[in-house]
């Protein structure tokens, strides 16, 4: 597996990201506050440079924000995730969104030739710093087996 880029380092995305740089993955964080990253590249992963330099610097990049708004600023803004992506790359949301934001990212996703799999998270915050938090998969079988 390549790289992943981790957008998102709040009361579930840290300690997801923080259980992926424990297990040695090559990680790539951002958040909008200084500390979860700088605890995380304690841990081995890479600050990278807001959305579109996590992007660039990714295989797979995974939002894990509070909202609808915030995943499309990330995703769909000028300069965001989508503008810096390769073709081949996977995105993959975490975030609680509603649905037709979901349709949204997927069809713009796919104009660029990136594959979107939309994977909210459930459980509590003691299961994601645990590694057992359940995630409700959906995109295509190829992405969902990337």
């Amino acid at each position: 597996m390549g790289k992943i880029g981790f957008i998102g380092l709040g009361a579930m995305g840290r300690p997801m990201a923080g259980n992926l740089a424990k297990k040695g993955f090559g990680l790539v964080v951002h958040d909008l506050r200084r500390e979860p990253v700088e605890a995380l590249v304690k841990l081995g992963a890479t600050a990278g440079n807001g959305p579109a330099g996590v992007t660039q610097a990714s295989d797979i990049v995974v939002t894990m924000l509070p909202d609808s708004p915030d995943v499309e600023a990330a995703v769909l803004a000028p300069g965001g995730i989508l503008d810096n992506a390769r073709p081949g790359q996977l995105l993959m949301d975490m975030s609680t969104v509603d649905p037709g934001t979901t349709d949204r990212l997927a069809a713009a996703a796919a104009k660029k030739g990136v594959g979107f799999v939309d994977a909210p998270v459930g459980r509590l915050v003691q299961h994601a710093i645990e590694g057992k938090s359940l995630f409700m998969v959906g995109g295509t079988g190829e992405d969902v087996a990337r």
